[in-house]
């Protein structure tokens, strides 16, 4: 196990306080997706029309669950929407609000580019003008965000129509950019086929993700595998039933054993149930399982939450609309108090 990975960590998550001997607590840190910068199909389009951040009536209510991490998605083409040019300057006021108020409340937060590795409608595969905008607009990001001690950079959810060694080759670049950019706290790298826990050690043209990222470097040994886990048929987070006979010791324990073996750290950033016995019950064989394992597994972010979804979202949690109470309530037995 890399010691120095686990202490960086807990620096970047600088609200989760070492727990007393009284609470016994040593539960994966745990938090939600504050949902709704990903929003939208024009861009960059209207805050609040198109799109929208977490409100601090999020921030609160969640605090007050016990929630200490929060990951908010953000779209690469508003922050910055001309390619090559400087990020805009009201979108980086935007993502300095989410910081501060996250701030404010206790919390971490993880900035979580949701761009599937393309803009707009173009891939990044083989792109040399989006592969360096995106370089450089991570560069910046990290120099402005350098010295926060809240903030973790997601570098890109779910890639796709990408293979996996090209998309590690980039990911390597930009841990190298970000680093040369003095930005210090953890990194959430992810694979490609929505990189998925069950599907990590699968081979797409002869390559897994679980190949492509074997020789993944930071020199500060605070980069984290992000990996996502639904839990229904088809493992797509896109159905309200879930498997009765998920078994999470079986689907988690390949990218598990890979984790260790390499000596690298997970993090589950998107998990989701709809409050019904299966999907509930699905939802405590996977907590059990990664606090069984919290060696590698660094924490798990809930999705979703947010405003923008419609009370009909089965995996919705909404206090304020009284939506997803259940589904919160387990998380709450997983969370230190």
């Amino acid at each position: 196990m890399n010691k120095g990975i686990i202490v960086l960590f807990c620096v970047a998550l600088m609200s989760f306080s070492a727990p007393s001997e009284a609470s016994q607590c040593d539960m994966v840190p745990l938090g939600v997706n504050l949902s709704g910068g990903e929003f939208g199909g024009v861009y960059p389009g209207v805050r609040g029309r198109d799109y929208s951040y977490p409100s601090l009536e999020d921030y609160k209510s969640f605090k007050d669950s016990g929630v200490k991490i929060v990951r908010v998605p953000f779209r690469w083409e508003r922050i910055q929407p001309i390619l090559g040019m400087p990020l805009d300057s009201q979108a980086l006021t935007d993502l300095d609000n989410i910081v501060d108020t996250a701030n404010k409340y206790g919390m971490s937060v993880i900035l979580d580019m949701h761009n599937s590795a393309m803009f707009k409608d173009f891939s990044m595969s083989n792109n040399a003008l989006l592969i360096n905008s995106y370089l450089e607009t991570w560069g910046s990001l990290a120099r402005h965000y350098a010295g926060r001690g809240n903030v973790l950079l997601g570098l890109m959810n779910e890639p796709i129509k990408i293979g996996a060694d090209e998309w590690f080759s980039i990911t390597q670049k930009t841990i190298g950019k970000i680093r040369g950019s003095g930005f210090k706290g953890a990194l959430l790298v992810s694979g490609v086929i929505y990189t998925g826990v069950h599907s990590w050690l699968k081979k797409i043209d002869g390559v897994s993700n679980a190949d492509a990222f074997s020789g993944l470097a930071d020199p500060l040994g605070n980069t984290f595998v992000e990996m996502h886990q639904y839990f229904d048929v088809d493992y797509s987070g896109t159905h309200d039933q879930c498997k009765s006979d998920f078994d999470a010791v079986k689907i988690f324990t390949g990218a598990t054993t890979w984790l260790r073996e390499h000596h690298l750290k997970g993090f589950l950033g998107e998990f989701g149930a709809a409050a019904n016995t299966d999907c509930l019950s699905d939802l405590d064989k996977t907590l059990a399982y990664l606090n069984d394992n919290k060696d590698v597994w660094g924490g798990a972010t809930f999705w979703s939450a947010g405003s923008r979804w419609g009370a009909s979202y089965p995996y919705l949690i909404d206090q304020k609309r009284g939506k997803g109470l259940d589904i919160l309530a387990h998380l709450m037995g997983y969370m230190c108090k």
